[in-house]
């Protein structure tokens, strides 16, 4: 099952639920450590200066998403097709070729 960010004061309430739409969702400066979002579709959604560490994002359509200052530390993109991850934060990202990619500070920096 996955879950769903339900956001009240920009921290997410996690709810499992078989599959979700958060398409051009604001979920902007939100708190989503952990939210396992496999599956889901993010198209448009924003989600600048959200934490998503150690989140689940396998094959998550996140095309049209920017992720400006995103902290994606631990974070799995496994199988996702993206654009803007070139300002999210990196360290240990699994990203969606299967390589890793730390940075740690915003741009992107892959090593397999």
């Amino acid at each position: 099952m996955n879950q769903i960010a339900i956001i009240f004061n920009k921290i997410a309430i996690l709810l499992k639920i078989n599959a979700f739409y958060l398409i051009e969702a604001n979920l902007d400066d939100t708190i989503l450590v952990g939210a396992d979002l496999s599956g889901a579709s993010l198209f448009q959604a924003g989600v600048q200066g959200a934490n998503l560490t150690d989140a689940k994002l396998i094959n998550a359509d996140i095309e049209a998403v920017d992720f400006d200052g995103a902290n994606l530390t631990n974070a799995d993109l496994t199988g996702t097709k993206y654009a803007g991850l070139q300002n999210a934060i990196f360290n240990n990202t699994t990203m969606p070729d299967g390589s890793i990619a730390s940075n740690n500070h915003a741009g992107a920096e892959s090593k397999k």
